[in-house]
């Protein structure tokens, strides 16, 4: 999450790839492992847009599906709290656990919906 999950950066996560997306029997080529990630990055949007405003835009913030996705992570929570009128530690402390918690619920009805 440091990173962000944009597929771009996905592509160096192939545990997280290998969760959402599963590979083909053929073998991963470098193609494939792309195709997948951005596969990945679709249903983590999916995902977060199940959610109403505020939690959807802090949970794309958060994870650099909006915006500047290459922002360092404290700049990304920054943007997350600001959703929540909150600041950023009080984000971390106080939302940030259970809209992970959330997302993760959604992503696994996503997984096996597919």
């Amino acid at each position: 999450m440091r990173k962000g999950v944009r597929a771009s950066r996905l592509v160096y996560v192939p545990e997280l790839l290998d969760v959402l997306v599963l590979p083909d029997e053929n073998g991963q080529t470098s193609s494939g492992r792309l195709a997948r990630a951005i596969k990945a990055e679709a249903m983590l949007i999916e995902a977060c847009e199940h959610y109403d405003s505020p939690s959807s835009d802090a949970l794309k913030a958060l994870f650099g599906l909006t915006g500047d996705h290459a922002a360092p992570l404290y700049r990304r929570r920054k943007i997350a709290g600001a959703f929540f009128d909150v600041r950023p530690r009080t984000f971390t402390k106080n939302y940030e656990d259970d809209l992970i918690m959330d997302l993760a619920a959604e992503l696994w009805r996503i997984v096996g919906r597919e």
